[in-house]
């Protein structure tokens, strides 16, 4: 057992009277002005003379005084110990760096949701029905995509997911776009994470489509668009619960109840073939698409008023400068 600071720190390798290195540059104080101080390099021999606390090591060093003459002055350095040496090998401590780990990185929240949600989402394709050109008819109309039945369907035996690998939490694309809600169904403008179709729209694409993306949106505001509706948005629910085990037989349990929330289109009723599939459009996704607008309209504003401010001012100066004369 340790019985006193003086002890740990000569186990560790120092001597009082003895040298050390320094390994990166420190600001020496001495004096009660604000130019009394000195910058020592790294890489400079200094004695030591005492020991503070289990942490510093005070050291003598030399520093000019208001006449220019060289004094000795003791200062307090952060020590450590298994970098105790008197050679002078160039070293850089790296202070603070649990804050630049990628798990403590401000963007790793937004990278963790969507891994979860990829997880989620190939989980349930896996499980949903697979469909084939014996199921539905894919034309063009025009510049819209349809998709028809070839054969009836019961209910609930339609399960379209919105597949993509492109997940954001702004700039989206407004009709080709699924939110991610929390459990408790909220949604956070700028925050709440949203399943991204555009590339996954068009069975012309270069990247493969999903049959999610191309079914025909009505408007809400459309009663007879509204009729002809045979798609429901529904939300599902997932809890996740993984067991982890490492070679030394350390086993971790997750569970995760706190899952986001997805879409999934079903059809509620009977579908009989020859039927061209529609769903209503997202309301919550349409009202996140007025604010994001609006935001963009008032940032807008804001940066046009700054112009506007500027040539105000500058013009201002130049009669100023021109009055002067």
């Amino acid at each position: 057992m340790v019985s006193s600071n003086i002890e740990a720190f000569v186990k560790e390798g120092f001597r009082i009277g003895e040298h050390v290195v320094l390994n990166r540059r420190i600001t020496v104080k001495y004096g009660t002005k604000d130019n009394d101080r000195k910058d020592i390099t790294e890489g400079t021999k200094v004695a030591v003379k005492a020991f503070v606390g289990t942490e510093y090591i005070v050291c003598e060093f030399e520093v000019p005084n208001s006449k220019g003459k060289m004094i000795t002055v003791d200062w307090k350095v952060k020590r450590f110990p298994f970098l105790a040496s008197d050679c002078s090998d160039n070293l850089d401590l790296i202070e603070s760096w649990q804050h630049k780990l990628w798990s403590n990185d401000d963007d790793m929240d937004s990278h963790r949701v969507k891994n979860i949600i990829a997880f989620t989402l190939d989980a349930l394709v896996q499980k949903c029905p697979t469909y084939t050109d014996k199921d539905f008819l894919l034309v063009r109309r025009q510049s819209q995509l349809e998709i028809w039945t070839l054969r009836d369907f019961k209910p609930k035996s339609i399960v379209f997911c919105p597949e993509s690998a492109e997940m954001k939490p702004k700039h989206w694309t407004a009709n080709r776009s699924a939110i991610v809600k929390k459990k408790d169904g909220t949604v956070d403008v700028g925050k709440t994470m949203v399943i991204d179709g555009r590339v996954r729209a068009s069975p012309d694409g270069k990247t493969g489509f999903a049959l999610y993306w191309i079914v025909t949106r009505a408007n809400a505001k459309d009663k007879d668009a509204i009729q002809s509706v045979n798609m429901e948005s529904t939300y599902i629910e997932a809890e996740c619960k993984v067991t982890v085990k490492l070679k030394n037989d350390t086993t971790f349990n997750i569970n995760d109840t706190e899952m986001p929330c997805f879409p999934v289109l079903v059809n509620p009723k009977k579908i009989a073939k020859h039927t061209r599939l529609v769903a209503c459009e997202d309301a919550d996704l349409s009202k996140m698409n007025a604010l994001v607008d609006k935001e963009k309209m008032n940032e807008a504003n804001e940066n046009a008023a700054k112009i506007e401010k500027r040539k105000s001012d500058n013009n201002d100066e130049k009669s100023a400068k021109k009055g002067k004369k």
